[in-house]
């Protein structure tokens, strides 16, 4: 994922948090560990490290992927509600968010939704979906059941996304039913688009989310793209599965090919 960036103030001053290569910078504390070690001995928590730790709990946790797994787009409106349903937590003890996640770890990652802008909150849901690929540690079944959520509603809007060239018999692309299926069994697809008549699914892995839609590759060049690798000398390409369509008499029908994908610039495109 390209580097992301959030203003802090700081100590009287406007600093900057950045995450950039997997990792959580913060460019105007130097010393870390002392830092650390101060805070440790008694001294105030500087907003900086207050933001790192907050991100870091929630890779940790990962309970907030219940709450990002619904929407792609940040929503200022829904931040608001939600910063409201935290106070409301902290003061009455009821819980309208997140529900299924135990309770004690409720407000921390309730603290993640409304302090951490959308792209920290991206790049924190990669990163657990990441370490789930690896089996990093034991699963987490409310954690993994909304990753999974995330990745067939992103599936959707690349699917829906990938159609837009195309007159879709029936109606709209959206129309079409779709099942999206999780599974490390290898992607595929079948069916055909032919608006609320017609039935798509689509199989991809759990690295979906993060070999592409982390990547930036949901689709190339109009086409939905099912997985993704590195390829090259320096890993700078890409060799990707993609859908295309073929009109029958009834809809369209998909297909897949393998193909590579080079990066002009910040766009992507099929070679």
């Amino acid at each position: 994922m390209t580097e992301a960036t959030m203003p802090v103030t700081c100590g009287g001053r406007r600093h900057r948090v950045r995450w950039s290569g997997g990792s959580l910078h913060l460019d105007h504390h130097p010393d870390l560990a002392a830092e650390e070690v101060l805070v440790a001995l008694g001294g105030a928590v500087p907003p900086c490290l207050g933001v790192r730790r907050l991100f870091m709990d929630a890779v940790r946790d990962g309970g907030f992927v219940g709450e990002w797994a619904l929407r792609e787009q940040p929503d200022p409106a829904r931040t608001a509600w939600l910063e409201t349903a935290l106070d409301r937590y902290r003061n009455e003890g009821v819980q309208e968010f997140l529900h299924g996640l135990p309770i004690r770890r409720l407000a921390r990652m309730g603290e993640a939704l409304v302090e951490l802008p959308g792209p920290f909150l991206d790049r924190a849901a990669v990163t657990v979906a990441a370490r789930m690929v690896s089996r990093e540690g034991d699963p987490d079944g409310y954690v993994a059941g909304h990753v999974d959520e995330a990745v067939r509603r992103r599936v959707r809007r690349a699917f829906v996304a990938g159609l837009a060239r195309w007159a879709v018999p029936g109606g709209s692309a959206a129309l079409t039913p779709l099942r999206c299926e999780v599974s490390d069994a290898g992607p595929r697809v079948g069916g055909q688009v032919a608006g609320r008549a017609g039935g798509v699914e689509i199989a991809v892995a759990r690295s979906w989310l993060v070999d592409v839609w982390a990547a930036g590759v949901a689709t190339i060049d109009g086409n939905l793209v099912l997985a993704a690798r590195p390829d090259g000398p320096h890993g700078d390409d890409l060799v990707v599965e993609v859908v295309a369509w073929t009109r029958s008499a009834a809809g369209l029908v998909p297909t897949t090919s393998v193909v590579a994908a080079q990066r002009r610039g910040a766009v992507w495109t099929l070679g």
